[in-house]
Order: structure tokens, then C-alpha cells, then sequence
């Protein structure tokens, strides 16, 4: 297993290299998604913490599992 952690990446080969520019939205999506998340976050600094828990709903918990799974299916295809 170290034999293959020392060796260069001139024996990588990929049969669609343009298949990699495919990856560019999905590192968009995450971005606009992650500034998405940064701009709703806003709340914690308004509402008392010992409050936040019952305030906020917790649906961005999946909506998070929800985005990494596209992004994984969108790696892998």
C-alpha cells in the first residue's frame, strides 16, 4: 500500500479529461450554496442562544444531507 502512495500520477490516465470541466458547476452550486447558508445565519446574532434551538426549525440539516448527496451524485456521474 505505500508502494502505491509513493509513486507519481504519470500512470494516471483519464479516459474523458473534458468530463472534469462538468465538476465546475457543481463547485459553483456548493459555493452559492454555502453563501446561501453564511447570509441566513444572520439569526444567531439577533435572538438570544437560549432561545435559538426552538426558533429555528432544523430542515437545514437535510437540506445540507440533501446538497451533499446531489454534489456526490454529480461527482460520480
Amino acid at each position: 500500500m505505500l508502494e502505491f502512495l509513493n509513486s507519481d500520477f504519470s500512470e494516471l490516465h483519464l479516459l474523458r479529461p473534458l468530463a472534469l470541466l462538468g465538476l465546475i458547476p457543481a463547485l459553483i452550486a456548493v459555493a452559492l450554496a454555502q453563501w446561501r447558508k453564511r447570509s441566513a445565519g444572520n439569526w444567531e446574532k439577533i435572538i438570544n442562544p437560549a432561545l435559538l434551538p426552538y426558533l429555528m426549525q432544523g430542515e437545514t440539516s437535510k437540506k445540507q444531507r440533501g446538497m451533499l448527496w446531489v454534489l456526490l451524485a454529480w461527482i460520480i456521474t
